[in-house]
């Protein structure tokens, strides 16, 4: 619009308004002609350019538009994967917390185990030396009862 004032400003002054022509210009009225054409020429160029300007500021804006757009569907894109991200970490961390619970209990039920092992083999041996004290005592008798049999006999005899 600043260029359009210009332009025209220079027209204005290129050009005296009608009343003023004198006849000396007359003769100047071709060349007058010609320059005003050319001003006229200049003044539609320079709208033409003005108008391009105007509509590449437009598209300027609708792609800085676009771009603010873009920028904010990334923001958020970022956010969401910043959340499934930690909410991830969270998982794994819990997942680390219930392993290493896991192989505490293993260690213990593997104690427990170990300790009831013991505690069997322990009821065992009791067992087996009752047994033999039985076994002795049995055997022990046995040659008693044996004895007192050949002796019954030799006495019978």
């Amino acid at each position: 619009d600043q260029m359009i004032t210009v332009l025209q400003t220079q027209v204005q002054v290129a050009v005296p308004p009608e009343g003023e022509v004198s006849q000396s210009e007359d003769s100047n009225s071709v060349q007058k002609t010609k320059l005003m054409e050319a001003l006229q020429k200049r003044v539609k160029r320079q709208e033409n350019l003005l108008q391009k300007c105007k509509d590449v500021i437009s598209e300027n804006e609708t792609l800085q538009e676009q771009l603010q757009e873009r920028l904010q569907e990334l923001e958020k894109m970022k956010e969401l994967h910043t959340t499934e991200k930690t909410k991830l970490i969270n998982q794994l961390r819990d997942a680390k917390n219930h392993i290493e619970q896991l192989e505490q209990d293993k260690g213990m039920v593997i104690a427990e185990t170990k300790r009831q092992m013991h505690e069997t083999l322990e009821m065992k041996e009791e067992e087996i030396a009752q047994l033999r004290s039985r076994l002795q005592q049995a055997t022990a008798q046995r040659e008693e009862l044996q004895e007192q049999k050949e002796r019954a006999e030799k006495s019978g005899q």
